[in-house]
């Protein structure tokens, strides 16, 4: 960490000041990395890459706990492993997050996938 003196101009005193991080460490970062996260893994997703998608959508995970979104996401590598119950809890995770009528498809779907499993 940088730290800089500074010298008041007014009364003479000595001060010590921490100047802002030119990058926001972890403890700053915002939703937006959150939402970075969540379009990489996206792209991830979408070449069913499951493993690399479901590392990002953790890491965004950590980032913004409580986003219905990523539950969703989740919720689709789940099913691309072929995992329907982790998926299907990750939908119902989705929907206390408030992930409202995005949620209650994606379980009803799920539900009708697990039904047709023999």
């Amino acid at each position: 960490m940088v730290k800089l003196w500074m010298f008041m101009a007014c009364g003479g005193a000595v001060q010590h000041i921490t100047p802002p991080p030119v990058f926001p460490s972890s403890e700053t970062r915002t939703p937006s990395a959150a939402l970075a996260l969540y379009l990489r893994g996206q792209l991830h997703l979408n070449q069913a890459e499951w493993d690399e998608a479901e590392a990002v959508f953790q890491e965004a995970m950590l980032l913004d706990p409580k986003s219905p979104w990523l539950y969703l996401a989740l919720s689709d590598v789940a099913e691309g492993k072929g995992e329907l119950t982790e998926a299907h809890q990750f939908a119902q995770q989705a929907k206390e997050a408030g992930g409202g009528e995005a949620a209650m498809v994606r379980i009803e779907a799920l539900s009708t996938l697990t039904e047709d499993k023999p």
